[in-house]
C-alpha cells in the first residue's frame, strides 16, 4: 500500500462532535476523513476486531475481504488503498463516492429510464465477470454496495461476504441480503458463481422500477390475529 493513504496521515470530519459517517458496511462503520496530504476526502471502514469474533465467531472472514478487495483492481470496482491493523481494530482506507450509492438514486427517481439504467448495469456486469474470471463471487451485490461517482461512474463496493470459488461451495452458506439471494441460497443448496447472476437480474428490476420483486411481507392487523 501507498504510506501516503495510512490512517495516520487523516482527519476525522465530524459534524455536531460525532464523526460524519456515510453508511454501513458489512461488519463495520465507514467514516468520512480528509487526506493531511493530497487534501482529499476519503472513506475509512472502521471495524472493533471484539465485535466481530462475538458475531463470526472469528476473524477469517475479514481476512479474507481484505486479501480479496487488495487483490482486485477494476474501474468498476472500489479501491482498498490501504490497511491498518491494530490489536483491536481495522481501518480500511477506500476513494470516498460524494454522490452517494444507486440505491439513494434509484429511491428518488423512482426508477430510473432503460438507458439510464443500461449505463449503470453494464458497468457492474463488468465487475462481476471480472470477478468471476479470477474465481471470485461477489454473494452480496445490490444498489446499496453500488457507488455513484462523476461521469456516470458507479463501483461496486463492500466485499464482506465475498469468496475465492474454484468449485462449487456447499450449501448452508447462508450469506449476503435476504431479498436478493439466489434459490440455491434460500434453498441450502450447493452454489457457485451463478448466485450471482440471480442477484444481477434482481438489480436490473430494481433499476428499473424502483424496487426490488423480492420485498419482505409487510405485518397486518389479520397476520397477528
Amino acid at each position: 500500500y501507498d504510506p501516503i493513504y495510512s490512517p495516520d496521515n487523516f482527519t476525522f470530519i465530524y459534524s455536531n462532535g460525532v464523526k460524519k459517517s456515510c453508511g454501513n458496511g458489512s461488519f463495520g462503520q465507514v467514516y468520512l476523513a480528509i487526506n493531511n496530504i493530497d487534501k482529499k476526502t476519503y472513506a475509512i471502514k472502521h471495524m472493533d476486531k471484539e465485535k466481530l469474533i462475538k458475531y463470526l465467531q472469528c476473524l477469517d472472514p475479514i481476512y479474507a475481504e481484505i486479501d480479496i478487495q487488495s487483490r482486485v483492481n477494476h474501474p468498476n470496482i472500489i479501491k482498498l488503498l490501504y490497511v491498518k491493523e491494530t490489536e483491536t481494530t481495522f481501518d480500511l482506507v477506500m476513494d470516498y463516492a460524494k454522490d452517494g450509492t444507486l440505491f439513494e438514486y434509484v429511491v428518488k427517481n423512482k426508477g430510473l429510464p432503460e438507458r439510464i439504467a443500461f449505463k449503470y448495469f453494464i458497468q457492474i456486469v463488468n465487475a462481476i465477470k471480472f470477478l468471476h474470471d479470477n474465481d471470485i463471487i461477489h454473494r452480496d451485490i445490490k444498489p446499496e454496495n453500488i457507488l455513484l461517482f462523476e461521469n456516470n461512474v458507479v463501483k461496486l463496493c463492500d466485499f464482506g461476504w465475498s469468496i475465492k470459488c474454484v468449485h462449487n461451495l456447499p450449501g448452508g452458506s447462508f450469506t449476503g441480503t435476504t431479498e436478493y439471494m439466489a434459490p440455491e441460497l434460500i434453498d441450502n443448496m450447493d452454489y457457485g458463481k451463478e448466485i450471482d447472476l440471480w442477484m444481477l437480474g434482481i438489480l436490473l428490476y430494481e433499476l428499473i422500477h424502483g424496487f426490488s420483486p423480492f420485498r419482505p411481507k409487510k405485518a397486518t392487523f389479520e397476520d397477528n390475529e
